[in-house]
């Protein structure tokens, strides 16, 4: 499995999680999941094996779902951009460079 959560900001995660509940693109568990991984790994916490496992998961499905696609509401985002540049890897099959 690709290793997403070391792909893309830990900020990013939780504006992921933010864009997923404005738009209901996940459930209330896994917003909360989202939201949790990515402040443990913002405080440069260490994640579990399954932690990590549950997180790419977590992040593949938002991604899937079209997180990319909706918007923030805020003009011109570069976190959504970061989520722009992971979600177009993803689905080019490569593997998830890091970025920046």
């Amino acid at each position: 499995m690709l290793s997403l959560h070391r792909s893309i900001s830990p900020g990013a995660m939780i504006h992921m999680a933010g864009k997923a509940k404005l738009h209901y693109i996940l459930t209330p568990y896994e917003r909360k999941a989202l939201f949790d991984l990515g402040r443990k790994k913002l405080n440069e916490r260490e994640l579990s094996a399954e932690q990590s496992d549950f997180l790419d998961m977590l992040l593949l499905s938002a991604l899937v779902k079209g997180i990319a696609e909706v918007s923030c509401l805020k003009p011109q985002c570069t976190t959504c951009d970061e989520i722009n540049i992971l979600d177009r890897s993803v689905r080019r099959g490569g593997r998830a460079e890091a970025l920046g």
